[in-house]
This record gives C-alpha cells, sequence and structure tokens, in this order.
C-alpha cells in the first residue's frame, strides 16, 4: 500500500458524482443553510437525480392503404344495382299495341259482344300474359267466347280487384287456381283461342264486382319509379 510522501500535504479527496447529484447537493446546502431539518433535506436533495423526458411519439399516417381503402369502397358502392319493382304492372310488355278498348264498340264480329268489358292488348303470339299484381289464382279454364283464360283475385290497398287474361295458347298456363303469383309472374302465353279475329290478349279488371276500363285504371294505379 502506498504511504503519502513524509511531509508532503494531504491531497483532496474528490467524489466522482454525477452532476445532477453534485448540483442538487450544493443547492441544497445552500437552501437549508440554518434550518433545523438541513441534514435530513439535503441527504434527499444529493439522492434525486434529474428525470429525463420522454422521447417524442411519432405516427405516420398510412396514406396509401387509406387511398386502397377509399377506392375500394367506392368500387363497391358503384357496383350496387338499386332495383324497384312496382306492386301493378301492364299484362304484356309494356308499349304493346292497344285494339278495342273499353265500352261499346259495334258488332265487331259473329259472337263478339257489342259493349266490350275489357280491353284488346297485341303483345304477339306467344308473348308473356303477365299477373298484373300480386294476387291468387281463381281459375284455369276455357269456354267458347274466351277461350283458353286465367283468373286472380288481388288484394290492392285493401281492396277487393280480379284480373281476367283470355284468348291464351291452350295448355301455356303454368298455374293451378289457389295458387300465389307475383306481379309480373308469367301465367299464360298470347294466343288466339275462343272468338278472335286476331291473335291478342284479352284483359278484364273489376273492382268490387263491377268493370272498370281496364286501361284508365292502370294508369291511375300504376305507381311513379321512384328510381327515375
Amino acid at each position: 500500500m502506498l504511504q503519502p510522501r513524509p511531509g508532503a500535504s494531504p491531497r483532496a479527496h474528490f467524489s466522482r458524482k454525477p452532476a445532477t447529484a453534485l448540483l442538487a447537493s450544493l443547492l441544497a446546502a445552500s437552501f437549508w443553510a440554518g434550518h433545523p431539518m438541513t441534514a435530513e433535506a439535503a441527504e434527499v436533495a444529493v439522492g434525486i437525480e434529474a428525470a429525463e423526458a420522454p422521447a417524442p411519439q411519432t405516427y405516420e399516417v398510412p396514406i396509401t392503404a387509406i387511398a386502397a381503402s377509399t377506392a375500394m369502397l367506392a368500387a363497391e358502392r358503384d357496383s350496387v344495382e338499386i332495383t324497384w319493382r312496382s306492386p301493378i304492372q301492364w299484362p304484356v310488355a309494356e308499349g304493346s299495341p292497344i285494339g278495342n278498348g273499353f265500352g261499346y264498340r259495334g258488332n265487331v264480329c259473329a259472337g263478339c259482344s257489342t259493349y266490350h268489358l275489357g280491353v284488346d292488348l297485341f303483345p304477339g303470339y306467344g308473348a308473356p300474359a303477365m299477373a298484373m299484381a300480386d294476387g291468387v289464382v281463381t281459375a284455369v279454364s276455357s269456354n267458347g267466347g274466351w277461350g283458353s283464360y286465367v283468373a286472380i283475385e288481388h288484394d290492392i290497398n285493401g281492396q277487393r280487384v280480379n284480373s281476367l287474361y283470355a284468348h291464351l295458347i291452350p295448355g301455356s298456363a303454368p298455374v293451378v287456381p289457389g295458387q300465389f303469383v307475383e306481379v309480373g309472374q308469367t301465367i299464360g302465353q298470347v294466343g288466339n283461342s275462343g272468338t278472335t279475329t286476331a291473335t291478342h290478349l284479352h284483359f278484364e279488371i273489376t273492382v268490387g264486382g263491377g268493370h272498370v276500363d281496364p286501361i284508365w285504371w292502370l294508369r291511375t294505379n300504376i305507381p311513379a319509379d321512384p328510381t327515375l
């Protein structure tokens, strides 16, 4: 062990305390001088180290991912097709030629009535005859005047409405009495069975048991398409 040289002044001893601890010691000694708790307070101050501030947090906005998600949602939105089905529609393709209308028409053929209780529509031979509204089939039959025909009962806004589709191609009706049918469903094919002068669909509507002009009734009751 090395001994100090005789006659040499003793070397000063320096503490290797951190700068923050040394500064805290000096401040404590200066501040608490003369205070009854100087020793205890200084001891506490010496043990305090300066706390380091937390590193700032950074966040990178995923612009590319957001743009891709937005594009995908836009594509899905554009691919959605909004369709609307009217609860009432024409019994044949809309725009088909109209022949004899409702009411008095004179003697158009042997065996034909002079007061027409329906309307004659000309969509062409074999064209589908369609239910004008949801309803229940009440008859699938034939007779001498109407030829092959289908009759349907509907409940429209709480009112009993009946429709009749005559001069169909025999055997073309894919429905039976008691069957529920939807608006636009094919209930037969247009033909010329029964008493006719040409291929057409004879179409009747009764409301509460009384005949009404089918063209007037359809134009009055078919709602406008809200998607247009």
